[in-house]
């Protein structure tokens, strides 16, 4: 039978409170934020563990509670990417083309 001595109660009350606090650290790192269209607090939808090199990184989706709300952000956001994906293939168009150009004019 072991013996409790008050160093190890201590030390054993030390560490779970230790775990209680990191606990509450990890849940209190997601901040609520309002949504971008109606201003209401929006929820989690999703959180997932993803292993980046060496550290774990804890991903979380919020979305909107109206879902009408939500689906209507989606397509902006969906509009505001394409247009952010056109924009940057026509500057690697550019900067080939500029390249392609001045490799000619040194080559002549």
């Amino acid at each position: 039978m072991a013996v409790v001595t008050d160093a190890v109660a201590v030390a054993i009350q030390i560490g779970a409170t230790n775990a209680i606090k990191k606990h509450k650290r990890k849940t209190t790192m997601v901040q609520i934020t309002p949504c971008i269209r109606c201003g209401k607090n929006r929820i989690i939808s999703k959180t997932w563990t993803e292993k980046i090199g060496e550290s774990k990184v804890v991903r979380t989706d919020t979305v909107c509670p109206d879902p009408e709300c939500q689906k209507i952000v989606e397509e902006q956001l969906q509009v505001r990417n394409d247009r952010m994906r056109q924009v940057q293939e026509q500057s690697l168009k550019r900067r080939a083309n500029f390249r392609r150009k001045k490799v000619d004019i040194v080559l002549k």
